[in-house]
């Protein structure tokens, strides 16, 4: 006959207990409970945080407003690939403006914009007149997106409805062309149809088309200002005729210079400009 064992009871092993217990430093004891962390480190931690995100801020936000800085030149670089084409297209000859109905805005964008809509008036092209050359949809957004510049934040000018919103969704383009580049007639002024062989400086010296800052800063325009890129109103991307863009240094109150040019001669320096108190809206 099988006897059953009586169960026996292992005893527990503590640090009282454990032989080697005496041994065994405080740091490495398995069985000693660590405290957490103190009220002071936990401070410490956040201020340290704290910090940091203070030092990384102000880097994202310039890392940001650079990227809407590329995005903007790779629109106006587009813009210009795509006045290339008009030029092509017309035998050479810009847009006429028989009205001076603002082709200087109306080159290209959107239709539905705050300018016709509120203010008054039937859109005055319709699709305009370069948005076939730069996308498949002359009627659509994505074709009229490519004419707003990422960081545009409306404009201070006589107009205030143009503080209240972007430039875009004032007029339908953010870019402004090279008045010197339309014709026609109006208000008493008449034009003749302007073609490319007229021009007499470099193409790649003339200037298109570019923020909206460059009509105040080389007109002198001190109260009125666009300064979407950076705060002096000195740099702004333009496209130029030959169909590259660039990050511009402007001249204030200089339309003319070795670097870039609104002029499509070079002025007579014999000659006295009048001086400028600043632009209207346009």
């Amino acid at each position: 006959m099988r006897m059953s064992h009586p169960s026996r009871t292992l005893p527990r092993v503590t640090r009282s207990t454990h032989p080697a217990a005496a041994a065994i430093p405080n740091s490495l004891d398995p069985f000693r409970r660590r405290p957490g962390f103190t009220l002071v480190e936990l401070l410490v931690v956040i201020a340290i945080i704290a910090l940091l995100i203070a030092m990384l801020i102000p880097g994202l936000a310039t890392a940001r407003e650079r990227a809407r800085r590329a995005k903007c030149l790779s629109n106006l670089r587009q813009i210009a690939v795509g006045f290339t084409l008009y030029l092509e297209d017309s035998s050479g000859f810009f847009m006429l403006d028989r009205s001076f109905n603002n082709l200087n805005w109306f080159y290209g964008g959107k239709v539905e914009t705050y300018s016709h809509l509120v203010v008054g008036g039937r859109p005055p092209f319709n699709p305009r007149p370069l948005n076939r050359f730069v996308g498949l949809d002359p009627y659509g957004n994505e074709t009229a997106q490519l004419f707003q510049c990422p960081s545009d934040n409306g404009a201070f000018v006589p107009d205030p409805a143009m503080a209240r919103m972007s430039v875009y969704a004032y007029m339908g383009n953010s870019y402004p062309q090279n008045g010197r580049l339309l014709s026609g007639a109006g208000e008493g002024t008449v034009r003749p149809p302007l073609r490319i062989t007229h021009l007499k400086l470099p193409l790649h010296q003339i200037a298109l088309a570019g923020d909206y800052q460059h009509y105040f800063t080389i007109t002198g325009g001190r109260h009125w200002k666009a300064r979407w890129h950076e705060p002096s109103g000195e740099f702004v991307n333009l496209a130029f005729l030959d169909g590259h863009a660039e990050w511009t240094r402007l001249e204030w109150r200089e339309p003319y210079t070795a670097r870039y040019s609104f002029e499509i001669v070079a002025p007579d320096p014999e000659e006295e400009e009048p001086a400028a108190d600043g632009p209207s809206a346009g």
